[in-house]
């Protein structure tokens, strides 16, 4: 009763915290807003990216053709295509972008060739090698790869805690493949395809449940190989694991799961800011478990204000998606003993002694 009171308690406070309210994706961009003769507006970025703007006509009249920062969010993270406008403010008066690099843990995955059974994406974080035997300092591994559609067997919601375990952790989705389903340019084969949506930080940050309220940190959807990502997490970092469970969905569904999540994970996200409750590792695989559910978690405790906390919490949200019988119960702990087996291996033995 106690932690579920400090639950209520932090979560109020989250809820307090949060300004604006609103819970959207929010957007910093320098651009151009440009009336279309139709009435419609366009923000037409530095760097070429061009979205749809929510706008009052006033405001776009009075701001037509300038050089611009604005303060925009949209619906979600899945749905980029148009931005509502909070803020305007002119160029020479805009916040300048920190000039420290971003970490090389982390890249933006690239869909180099689209076909209805595969794609072809750069960026997928391969392996990476310790280069200090006294520091957690590595070099990543970064590889091109085919994943095949057809040969996706499947796919598992992961828990990722980390202290306080009763509150805090990251969420992921692993995807398995048939042998030869997921390989990369030089004929590598994986053990599994993960997808991580993280705080996207520069080498000067650390990551903090606070700090991610206040539009301090960017955001990526990143993609990694199982091996990877469970080395980082089980073998060099004390106590940590990840807790998994089956999505219990039909093949058909688990493929379409797959293809938008790298669908989202192509989109250009700088710009895009992470938010601990309202853009996060968690909200958005909900969202990409809702296309395709058949009962869905209600993204909304108040309907496009406030986020619903069995949709945005981690330590909440597997419980909920069990609850509706979206995914299985917890399968083995993947651990310092055994990261580094294949998930068939780790998740049905039983299956695997078989073949």
């Amino acid at each position: 009763m106690k932690h579920i009171s400090i639950i209520c308690a932090f979560l109020l406070v989250f809820s307090l915290l949060q300004q604006p309210v609103f819970a959207h994706a929010s957007y910093r961009l320098n651009g151009i807003i440009d009336m279309q003769k139709n009435g419609s507006v366009t923000f037409n970025c530095e760097d070429g990216r061009v979205y749809n703007l929510d706008i009052s006509e006033r405001a776009a009249k009075r701001h037509d053709g300038e050089l611009v920062q604005i303060e925009a969010y949209a619906k979600d993270g899945l749905n980029l295509d148009t931005l509502k406008i909070k803020k305007i403010r002119k160029y020479e008066k805009r916040i300048l972008p920190s000039e420290v690099p971003y970490s090389d843990s982390r890249q933006f995955a690239k869909v180099l060739d689209r076909k209805d059974s595969a794609y072809i994406v750069k960026n997928i974080r391969w392996a990476q090698n310790k280069v200090s035997k006294t520091e957690n300092k590595y070099e990543y591994v970064w590889q091109t790869a085919k994943i095949d559609f057809d040969s996706v067997e499947k796919a598992f919601f992961v828990l990722k805690p980390f202290p306080p375990e009763w509150l805090a952790a990251h969420c992921l989705m692993l995807f398995t493949f048939k042998d030869g389903g997921f390989i990369d340019k030089d004929n590598n084969r994986a053990k599994g395809l993960v997808l991580s949506i993280e705080a996207y930080l520069r080498e000067d940050q650390e990551y903090a449940l606070l700090k991610g309220l206040r539009n301090n940190f960017g955001i990526i959807w990143t993609l990694a190989t199982w091996e990877s990502y469970a080395e980082l997490t089980c073998n060099n970092k004390k106590n940590g694991k990840l807790l998994a469970h089956e999505i219990k969905l039909d093949k058909e569904s688990i493929k379409g799961i797959l293809k938008e999540a790298l669908e989202q994970a192509d989109k250009d996200r700088l710009g895009e800011f992470y938010h601990t409750t309202r853009n996060n590792c968690t909200n958005n695989l909900v969202l990409l478990l809702n296309m395709y559910a058949p009962k869905k978690i209600r993204p909304w405790a108040i309907p496009n204000i406030i986020y619903n906390v069995r949709a945005t919490m981690p330590v909440i949200v597997p419980k909920r998606l069990e609850k509706l019988g979206i995914i299985g119960e917890q399968l083995t702990e993947v651990n310092s003993t055994n990261f580094f087996a294949s998930p068939q291996e780790l998740f049905y033995p039983d299956n695997s002694k078989k073949r």
